[in-house]
C-alpha cells in the first residue's frame, strides 16, 4: 500500500469507535459514524462509492488515508474520478474506492458543528451533506 501523501487533511484519525452506519446504493454514498461521544459524533461520508471492503465496527479508533492501491484485492476503478481510501483500526483494515470523502463533527440531530476534512468528489464539487 503506497500513501499519496497528506492531502487536504489526510491522513486523518480519531480515537473514537466507529461503525458502518449506512450505504445508500442509489446515491452511491457510504457513512461511518462514531457513537461513543457525548452530544456529538464524527461522520465520515464517502461519495460516488465504487467498491468497499470494511469491517462493520472499528473499536478504538480509525485512520483514513488516501492511497494509490490496496494489497487485499486487485482493484481497478471504473470511474476516472476514483480514489482509494484506506481505513485502519486496531481490529482491522479496509478500503473504500470512491470519488470523494467529507469528514465532519456533527450534533446527533444532524447539524454540522465542524468541517474536519474533505477530498472533492467528481467534477471537483464539494461533497454535499
Amino acid at each position: 500500500m503506497a500513501l499519496l501523501g497528506r492531502v487536504v487533511g489526510l491522513p486523518w484519525s480519531s480515537d473514537r469507535t466507529f461503525r458502518l452506519r449506512r450505504y445508500i446504493m442509489g446515491h452511491s454514498e457510504l457513512e461511518l459514524h462514531s457513537f461513543d461521544g457525548g452530544d456529538d459524533l464524527i461522520q465520515v461520508r464517502f461519495q460516488s462509492v465504487e467498491r468497499v471492503e470494511l469491517n462493520r465496527w472499528y473499536q478504538g479508533g480509525i485512520e483514513v488515508s488516501l492511497v494509490n492501491d490496496h494489497p487485499s484485492i486487485a482493484l481497478v476503478c471504473t470511474s476516472p474520478h476514483g480514489k482509494f481510501f484506506c481505513i485502519i483500526g486496531p481490529g482491522g483494515e479496509g478500503f473504500v474506492a470512491a470519488g470523494g470523502v467529507r469528514i465532519s463533527r456533527m450534533f446527533r440531530d444532524g447539524e454540522e458543528l465542524e468541517f474536519l476534512v474533505g477530498i472533492p468528489g467528481p467534477s471537483g464539487l464539494e461533497i454535499q451533506c
